[in-house]
């Protein structure tokens, strides 16, 4: 098999030789193998593992698959490349490496023995980019797994992954779990948990699991799409209304505004502060701005207006009511809402208050809300024990309609930010961090409730966010910078910026890598550039440091990694490597940028 394999790419070498410049098509039937095709630290393909066997770096190439880059930062062009083997991997990376896509690529593991796994790509840390397809395929293990892409991180810039791992014991598309990145449309199918196939745009939150054995990923453009699409507050009269630019929205009679806790809809991936789920004083209107996937905004004036009329029964009569219809507790001890709640209950003819109910629990009088008259106060040792929120106070009438106080339940922190991010916890190691660049502007979420800490920042995020820093006008920076920066893109002027300052060069032949992963040396040097050219100086807070894989760091990021080091602005790992190449993840850049911004004041 090795042999006919190699000597059918050998023939395919011949003829490509022979004929005259002209579009290749893609091969019709996959070149196929027994083993697998191994791509060794020395940037060379091999039958064997650890450079052992036959090397067939010229005849995989002849096949589509060229091999570029250096050491530790290891290219893969594929270029309608179809091979599948009857080994357990197809092809096994030994370097983090990165895949760039043109045309149609398809990479298959038949592999049904049951010594082994069945894996398509198997590697390190795994980026795929480039404008074609991949396909992964891992299907012929029926007694072990099967898995359609694994490597200890696996990212995807941009083209369209298909990953599948089905029909052993133990599938997967991807392996480990894949979350998809804000704005990427997905389509996956379940198999172990019996659950439907679902699709659609990823906020970045979405995870691919060991659950799902086929995911497609898709790229998408981010979108300039920026409009509020609903925006209601608890227990307002009637609809809202949403003009090009405005909200208006009426509450009923009595109702307090100073602490209004509005829900809003929004044009997928964008974004808005402030922000969703958070209360706000509508005594005067507020502006709320929209800020699209391609980073552009869009201002909303919000006013609310309360009716004048007491509620009726229709007849003339007042109705069962209660004043205000909303409220917002907040659990820190010490916060301004940190209080009990004061509500006027209107009463009637007839009716009268049977007990204020939380869902199936009632409140206890006397503990949990007291009564004076028509006044009710809901105690701050009950709504202390709600959870984060809204809770709904049902006043229970013996006629008539039962009115309902909606309370907002909050906790935030000593500095009073309100935490809006599900996954970023007090105890989080990164909590101060993303508070910090939340705060200032420097980070939003990827989507209205989700920080994504463990997601990987491209370079083109990064200079993003040194230019909110610096507070440029990205006017000022129209217009082209590098060939791969698209000017359509939000990140095209930072971009410009950050290269007529010199705080970035590029990564040669006038290309910049904006969707590649930005790497923990690459961002020391970026730190430093930006330190230099913004005439700022590191505090200087540490001696020189050895790394065990101090050897590893690249030339051109010696000095920024020991300057950055020596200003306490990157660490090392716990281990005692400063793990030049791996991906900076959005926590890791959040508590970088922080720590910089403390060393440069």
């Amino acid at each position: 098999m090795k042999k006919r394999f190699l000597a059918t790419l050998l023939c395919v070498c011949m003829v490509l030789t022979l004929l005259p410049a002209m579009s290749i098509p893609a091969l019709a039937a996959p070149v196929t193998a027994d083993y697998t095709a191994n791509l060794h630290t020395d940037g060379k393909f091999y039958t064997g593992t650890g450079g052992t066997g036959t090397d067939i770096t010229a005849a995989m190439a002849a096949a589509g698959a060229v091999v570029g880059g250096s050491p530790g930062n290891r290219t893969l062009t594929l270029t309608n490349f179809n091979f599948e083997t009857t080994s357990g991997r197809a092809m096994y990376l030994h370097e983090d490496t990165t895949i760039i896509l043109s045309g149609d690529n398809t990479l298959k593991s038949l592999y049904s023995g049951a010594s082994n796994d069945s894996i398509a790509i198997h590697g390190n840390h795994i980026t795929i980019m480039g404008d074609g397809s991949l396909t992964a395929m891992s299907s012929g293990n029926s007694t072990s797994s099967n898995h359609g892409i694994e490597g200890y991180s696996i990212t995807i810039n941009s083209g369209t992954v298909t990953a599948i791992g089905d029909g052993g014991t133990w599938n997967g598309a991807f392996y480990p779990n894949y979350t998809v990145p804000n704005g990427y449309k997905y389509t996956v199918s379940a198999n172990t948990d019996g659950s439907a196939p679902t699709s659609g745009v990823s906020d970045g939150s979405f995870v691919v699991n060991n659950t799902y054995k086929y995911a497609k990923i898709e790229y998408a453009l981010p979108s300039s799409e920026k409009d509020i699409t609903a925006f209601t507050i608890p227990g307002q009269s009637g609809s809202t209304t949403i003009g090009s630019d405005t909200v208006a929205i009426t509450m009923p009679y009595g109702t307090n505004v100073t602490a209004l806790v509005p829900s809003i809809a929004l044009s997928p991936g964008a974004t808005v502060s402030p922000l969703s789920g958070v209360a706000q004083d509508f005594t005067s209107s507020v502006t709320y701005t929209v800020t699209a996937a391609n980073a552009s905004t869009k201002p909303y004036t919000v006013t609310i207006t309360v009716s004048t009329t007491p509620p009726s029964s229709g007849s003339g009569v007042v109705s069962n009511s209660v004043s205000p219809a909303t409220a917002a507790f907040d659990k820190t001890t010490g916060a301004a809402n940190n209080k009990d709640i004061v509500a006027t209950l209107t009463v009637a003819s007839g009716s009268s208050l049977s007990a204020i109910k939380n869902g199936g629990t009632t409140l206890v009088e006397g503990t949990d809300y007291t009564k004076s008259g028509n006044t009710y106060t809901i105690k701050t040792a009950y709504l202390a024990t709600l959870p984060i929120g809204t809770a709904t106070l049902t006043f229970d009438m013996s006629s008539g309609a039962d009115p309902e106080l909606k309370v907002t339940v909050t906790e935030t922190d000593a500095d009073g930010w309100a935490n809006p991010f599900i996954d970023v916890n007090a105890s989080d190691w990164f909590y101060g961090d993303v508070k910090y660049v939340h705060q200032n502007g420097l980070f939003a979420g990827t989507s209205a409730n989700t920080f994504s800490p463990n997601m990987p920042m491209t370079r083109g995020m990064v200079v993003t966010v040194l230019g909110r820093l610096a507070g440029i006008n990205i006017a000022d920076y129209s217009g082209a910078s590098f060939d791969d920066v698209d000017t359509a893109q939000y990140y095209a002027p930072y971009v410009k910026w950050a290269a007529e300052l010199g705080i970035v060069s590029g990564v040669g032949d006038n290309k910049f890598a904006p969707d590649a992963n930005i790497s923990r040396q690459d961002l020391a040097v970026i730190l430093n550039n930006y330190a230099e050219k913004m005439n700022l100086t590191a505090k200087q807070i540490l001696q020189n440091v050895v790394f065990v894989d101090s050897g590893d760091i690249a030339g051109y990021a010696v000095d920024a990694v020991g300057a950055m080091v020596r200003a306490g602005v990157i660490n090392g790992r716990e281990d005692g490597r400063f793990d030049p190449t791996a991906n900076a993840t959005r926590a890791e850049v959040a508590a970088m940028l922080h720590r910089f911004c403390e060393a440069v004041k």
